[in-house]
């Protein structure tokens, strides 16, 4: 079975390709440069995460863990963010750190052991008043703590750390396959 004609992108008609069955491609060098396309296909239907460090008080001792956006949730995101009468890049920041978020890592940076932070009935903490609480850290008074009133906690109020960090989560994003150099420094846009 051959699959029908199929215009290159961008190339117009007089580019069509005819695709042939995959069987017809079976043997495949190793090391040859469709090997290693193969090889960066499978690696990109990988589920991609990263740890990134707060800084601050915590230094590299505590991480954020992320992993990419659906980009139906992130259309959904987007379209809520966009419809907002006064969106603010901070609080856009915010909030995709939050819906990016998959768990807080504790890391002792002098041994690189890293340890999941967790309930008690093993759920990953995330940004939420449980994960002040085991951080024992002070809960002001009033009603349940928001992802982003976490996130300016964990930040100690620092408005510019929060913008960093949510960059820094937005570059890798950009290319998730790519190590993420957390020297590189960020800056508001």
């Amino acid at each position: 079975m051959t699959t029908p004609n199929v215009s290159v992108l961008g190339a117009g008609d007089a580019a069509t390709e005819v695709l042939e069955t995959q069987e017809q491609f079976a043997d495949v060098k190793p090391g040859s440069i469709l090997w290693k396309l193969r090889e960066q296909a499978k690696h990109s239907q990988e589920d991609q995460e990263v740890d990134i460090p707060v800084g601050g008080e915590f230094g590299d001792w505590l991480m954020i863990r992320y992993k990419t956006v659906d980009p139906d949730r992130l259309d959904v995101f987007l379209s809520g963010r966009l419809n907002d009468d006064s969106p603010k890049a901070l609080q856009v920041n915010m909030d995709l750190m939050a819906q990016a978020c998959v768990g807080i890592v504790g890391h002792n940076p002098d041994t690189e052991e890293k340890e999941l932070l967790k309930h008690p009935d093993g759920k990953p903490m995330l940004f939420e008043q449980a994960l002040i609480e085991l951080l024992d850290m002070p809960i002001p008074p009033g009603p349940e703590l928001l992802a982003r009133d976490v996130i300016v906690m964990l930040f100690s109020r620092n408005g510019v750390a929060i913008g960093n960090h949510g960059n820094t989560l937005v570059r890798w994003m950009q290319d998730p396959g790519k190590k993420l150099d957390l020297g590189e420094t960020s800056t508001l846009s």
